[in-house]
């Protein structure tokens, strides 16, 4: 017994210092890439779903057609000048699925100010503003996800904006705007797209470097606080549901 609590004591140690190595210990590589998978079924969406369709058939069609479509992004965080990078890599589309929002690309100067690029409907703007203004309560719900404890946090401006996120990993980053939290995002949901984290490893900072000229292009557009994005999402969302309610 006395050597199985031995082995089981430096298996806890093992694990322990696995995963503080991977976020604090001193690398020739200070750059970490999470990626992440966005789906655009999200509660909001199942809940319009259901409104919407009046068959159990065509809810499961239009419900496995949103499945299909899926979109994958990559973070990469300095974590020397607490700079980050994220940006859209690829769709796996479906032809019958018209996103209605999609983040491009979202660029932070290692403080709380945000640069960002994203398709609405059929508008292309820039959106920038502080990750403060999305004003997280963290609240007292947890959930284990990945093998991660995580807590939920919701934003003030909007009750559709919710992220899980876990102190175990010291970053405060998440996908898009999801960020100033203290923890990495591990999942996350707003009106139209629901994020999970798929992966975390160091990368290169050659590449960290190239993806942060990228800001510059995105300059040309027009350029919304990002208050007022979040404001037209949620004007889009009670639209639907007024003419849900009309019609009913």
């Amino acid at each position: 017994m006395k050597h199985k609590k031995i082995l089981l004591i430096l298996i806890a140690i093992y694990f322990a210092v696995f995963n503080f190595d991977l976020i604090h210990a001193q690398s020739s590589n200070n750059i970490i890439k999470v990626n992440y998978e966005a789906s655009y079924v999200t509660p909001q969406m199942l809940s319009l779903l259901r409104k919407q369709t009046n068959s159990i058939e065509k809810y499961e069609n239009v419900l496995n057609a949103l499945k299909e479509e899926r979109v994958y992004y990559s973070l990469f965080i300095n974590t020397e000048s607490n700079k980050s990078v994220f940006i859209l890599d690829s769709i796996h589309e479906n032809k019958n699925v018209s996103p209605t929002a999609l983040i491009e690309y979202v660029y932070s100067e290692g403080t709380d100010i945000l640069l960002g690029s994203e398709k609405f409907i059929k508008s292309e703007y820039n959106f920038s503003g502080s990750f403060k203004q999305l004003e997280w309560h963290i609240t007292s719900e947890k959930k284990v996800i990945n093998g991660y404890v995580c807590k939920k946090a919701i934003s003030n401006k909007d009750k559709y904006i919710s992220v899980w996120f876990t102190s175990k990993i010291a970053l405060n980053n998440g996908p898009g705007y999801f960020q100033g939290i203290p923890g990495l995002v591990i999942e996350a949901n707003d009106f139209f797209l629901s994020y999970k984290l798929l992966s975390i490893s160091y990368d290169t900072d050659i590449e960290f470097d190239n993806l942060i000229k990228k800001s510059d292009s995105f300059k040309k557009k027009e350029d919304l606080n990002i208050d007022k994005v979040l404001l037209s999402k949620s004007n889009l969302i009670n639209m639907i549901l007024n003419k849900e309610k009309s019609t009913n």
